[in-house]
């Protein structure tokens, strides 16, 4: 996970001013929620198909971003118009959710 973390703040050296640490516990907690969320197993872990699943993770994480904007508004922002960031970001959190870099 320090890799995965590590990769993403080289990427984005610019834009999400948090410390490395801070980053690791945010990645963590969206993670959960990404896996928690009532479609993950049967629309992402299941799916055989690349696109697909890469459509259907884009989902789900646009809606867990959405309803952790409040809590994280300088990271939703980034992650709403930031296009490179946007794409660190969703790399991260496909890495993060499956060791195996889904899609």
């Amino acid at each position: 996970m320090d890799e995965i973390i590590r990769s993403f703040h080289e990427r984005c050296i610019h834009g999400w001013e948090a410390t490395p640490e801070y980053q690791r516990f945010k990645f963590l907690i969206l993670s959960k929620h990404i896996q928690a969320y009532q479609d993950y197993q049967t629309k992402v872990v299941e799916n055989k198909d690349s696109q697909n699943l890469d459509l259907a993770f884009k989902k789900i994480l646009d809606e867990v971003m959405s309803q952790q904007r409040k809590k994280e508004l300088d990271l939703y922002r980034l992650y709403a118009k930031d296009e490179s960031f946007y794409r660190a970001f969703f790399d991260t959190m496909k890495r993060m959710v499956d060791g195996r870099g889904i899609g």
